[in-house]
Parts: C-alpha cells; sequence; structure tokens
C-alpha cells in the first residue's frame, strides 16, 4: 500500500498552496434544462449545472452531487473554483421528494448521458471531456449517491 504523506496547507513563506488559490483558466457556466436541447437523446434526465473552462482543450470531467434539499447552484462558487483547475465539472439537480435509491438511479442515468457524448453539445466550442477521467463526489445526501454510484447501485441494467 502507497504511503501518503502529509503535506503542510501553508508553504514555509506563509502563503497559501496554489489549490487553495484561482486556478489559471476561466470558467464558464451553463445551466441545462432538461428537454433543453434539440435531440431527446441528448437532452439530460435531469436539469444540470455545467462549470467547464473557456479554452480549447481536453479535460477531465467531475460529477458533483448537491445536498439533501439543496440546489447545484449554490455551489457556483466551490463549482467554479474547480473548474478553474482544469476540470469539467457536471452538477445534475435533485429533487428532494424522491427516496435516495431513485436518486441513485436518476445519477445513474446523468453518467449514461454523459457516455453518450451529449456533454459535448453544451461545452465551449474545441472543449472537449475526457471521460476516462471521471470523478464522483458529493455534499451530505450528495456524497452519498456518489459512494452509491461508485459501488455500482444505480447499475440501471440491473434496475425494475
Amino acid at each position: 500500500m502507497e504511503k501518503v504523506l502529509e503535506k503542510p496547507l501553508l508553504h514555509y513563506d506563509g502563503s497559501l498552496l496554489s489549490v487553495f488559490r484561482e486556478g489559471d483558466v476561466a470558467a464558464k457556466i451553463t445551466k441545462v434544462k432538461k428537454g433543453s436541447l434539440n435531440n431527446d437523446n441528448l437532452s439530460p434526465p435531469t436539469p444540470l449545472l455545467v462549470v467547464s473552462p473557456i479554452i480549447p482543450g481536453t479535460y477531465p470531467v467531475l460529477l458533483f452531487f448537491h445536498g439533501f434539499v439543496l440546489k447545484p447552484s449554490w455551489y457556483k462558487s466551490l463549482l467554479q473554483h474547480i473548474s478553474s483547475h482544469r476540470y469539467i465539472v457536471v452538477a445534475p439537480q435533485f429533487s428532494p421528494l424522491v427516496s435516495q435509491s431513485q436518486e441513485v438511479k436518476k445519477a445513474a442515468k446523468v453518467t449514461e448521458w454523459l457516455s453518450n457524448g451529449a456533454l459535448e453539445y453544451v461545452l465551449p466550442e474545441k472543449v472537449q471531456p475526457d471521460l476516462l477521467k471521471l470523478a464522483v463526489s458529493g455534499h451530505s445526501r450528495g456524497g452519498k449517491t456518489a459512494f452509491s454510484l461508485a459501488l455500482g447501485y444505480g447499475n440501471l441494467s440491473n434496475s425494475t
């Protein structure tokens, strides 16, 4: 097992590490409504907040799930900060009226939407997602959703 080295939050000169500073890339925020794309195959299964770098390139993707009774837009500053470090962030909006298992199934549908290549249609020109570098994360209930999805509980082929 690889040993994890602790790193101080401050440099020896007292300045913050670069991870706490804004990244070197400007980010664009795009709200994507369910049914907003002209093709049903491209339309996301739920509304999305997509935050992406604006300069051409291929970037890893972070799928971020919000906490219970919250909205992705309430995380706008955090998501912009992450995107400024050269990540595309996709934050789906879930209803507080659904069960945790229904939320996980909806999250799986979002990953299916990503794998179908539909994300490229909402990104700035020449900005491409690298889905081989996909991470899932979340806050509170969204963290449980991310973990459940990572464990395969959202497997659509097994759902009824």
